[in-house]
């Protein structure tokens, strides 16, 4: 394990670690140690604005009503349809549906991609899904209005969710509004914009639908019902080069308190206020580089792991479909899901817990390493 400083504080944690029940039969094949090094002063983000339409993005995403699980297609579409509009309001951005079946006969389910850059170039892939689990624990619960958007005017007011209803604030929400603000982003970026350009890239952002279970199966690695494969396999399929894939997988959620698994918390002592870099060991070249890359924007704390492909907390986003049997280098950032925020999968999961200001910070972090990659 090593750990430096750039921008804000840096972890790279190169031992098998996510997963609690793995980690002690990981610890015998390899030692592991925390060395903490000063670190410079925090930047603040650059755009006071964001935290705010993050939140109200989140706010859409998740209002009431039946859960944005595969078996309500109409909540499905009423949140492609808000990420479509919303990417349809960009300068510049090339919005895109790609349509496709779980059974021959059965309904449409759509990934919504907006691109910039030569339509031929190499591919940054900046993705999240817009689902949430069909597995949802947890009584009714209420958020009330003024803790919805905290940051100006309250705009939505208070709500009720019924019990099996799960708002997936962070799980994904937070992710989805991350990519609407980095699209904003790129198209306000004239130098970026003309870079893209001359170095033949091109950078697509995708919300992806069936990312949750049912069509998430953990025994099929790569699940061919997903909505990331669906797309890793187009590309595939036309032989189109991927410099990079980035999973945006709950980016909102971060507390003062430990991790919650207590074999990685002895070895990685620090709270729950930073991003993680996530990849496999293969790729942590490709690891390294995009947690360099974030860190160096001084917005956020960053730690990274680059682990066995045998550590099931790897892979549990859409980063896998990418990885198999594509062969993509790809990452997933995240805010530790589970193994941090105890409302995951749950009815708890409200925009109320999220804290807006640091999600800015992993924003700016990501557009960072997206832009220098």
């Amino acid at each position: 394990m090593h750990y430096t400083t750039a921008g804000k504080s840096r972890l790279r944690c190169g031992a098998p670690l996510l997963s609690c029940l793995l980690l002690l039969s990981a610890l015998v094949l390899c030692s592991c140690v925390c060395t903490s090094l000063p670190r410079p002063a925090a930047a603040e983000i650059s755009d006071e604005g964001m935290p705010k339409r993050l939140c109200a993005d989140v706010a859409r995403l998740t209002l009431p009503g039946p859960s944005r699980r595969a078996a309500n297609l109409e909540s499905l579409n009423r949140a492609a349809d808000y990420i479509a509009q919303e990417f349809g309001k960009i300068s510049g951005c090339r919005l895109k549906e790609q349509k496709f079946k779980v059974k021959v006969d059965g309904p449409d389910y759509r990934n919504i991609i907006c691109s910039f850059g030569p339509v031929d170039g190499e591919r940054i892939i900046v993705g999240a899904h817009y689902d949430v689990s069909d597995s949802v624990k947890g009584k009714a619960h209420k958020v009330k209005g003024e803790k919805i958007c905290p940051f100006g005017p309250a705009t939505y007011k208070s709500v009720d969710y019924q019990e099996g209803d799960q708002p997936g604030a962070d799980d994904n929400a937070s992710g989805v509004a991350g990519i609407l603000e980095l699209a904003r982003m790129l198209s306000n970026d004239n130098t970026a914009l003309q870079r893209l350009d001359k170095i033949d890239r091109r950078i697509d952002f995708v919300a992806y639908t069936l990312e949750e279970p049912p069509y998430f199966d953990d025994a099929n690695i790569g699940t061919s019902n997903m909505g990331s494969y669906h797309h890793a396999k187009c590309l595939a399929d036309r032989g189109v080069p991927v410099r990079l894939m980035m999973s945006l997988e709950m980016i909102g959620y971060f507390s003062e308190e430990y991790p919650r698994c207590a074999l990685m918390n002895s070895l990685c002592p620090h709270k729950g206020t930073y991003i993680a870099v996530v990849g496999k060991w293969d790729q942590r070249s490709v690891v390294s580089r995009v947690s360099d890359l974030m860190a160096q924007k001084g917005t956020i704390d960053v730690v990274s792991f680059a682990e066995p492909s045998i550590i099931p907390g790897i892979w549990l986003s859409d980063q896998r479909s990418y990885w198999w049997p594509f062969g993509y280098p790809a990452v997933m950032v995240t805010d530790m899901a589970n193994y941090r925020n105890h409302n995951y999968h749950e009815t708890s999961d409200t925009i109320d817990t999220l804290d807006f200001k640091s999600m800015a910070g992993v924003v700016e972090a990501v557009y960072a390493a997206m832009i220098g990659y």
